[in-house]
């Protein structure tokens, strides 16, 4: 039994990983990977929010590597230091220079709560 408060739990913040992903060579490897990488995320407490979803690219180059249109996916882990885990455990490394020797990828890792302003609020600054 928890006696503690609210405010005095240990806050838990999400960090999410934004990959964009585009298949360059092997489709054999690319394919392993892809088939094996899920297992290696659920392990680290991870889980996913979409693939591939319709994407519209406002402004710039994100979402694009040329003329070529990437896969897209959003991964929620329980902390940021439960992505480095992920990204470093031997599961994860075995597999990885399949993706890295045969594609080309953006990946940004963000930290942080979904708090939306309320409808006037002030933005913060």
């Amino acid at each position: 039994m928890c006696l503690a408060g609210p405010d005095e739990r240990e806050k838990i913040i999400p960090a999410y990983v934004f990959v964009e992903l585009l298949f360059t060579d092997d489709s054999r490897k690319m394919r392993y990977h892809v088939e094996n990488v899920a297992a290696t995320i659920f392990a680290h407490g991870g889980k996913y929010h979409f693939f591939d979803p319709k994407v519209e690219v406002l402004e710039n180059d994100i979402g694009t590597f040329g003329d070529k249109t990437p896969h897209t996916v959003l991964i929620e882990f329980p902390r940021t230091e439960t992505v480095r885990t992920w990204f470093d455990s031997d599961e994860y490394q075995t597999i990885l220079p399949n993706r890295l020797d045969n594609s080309k990828a953006n990946i940004l890792v963000m930290e942080g709560e979904i708090n939306l302003p309320a409808a006037g609020d002030q933005p913060p600054g």
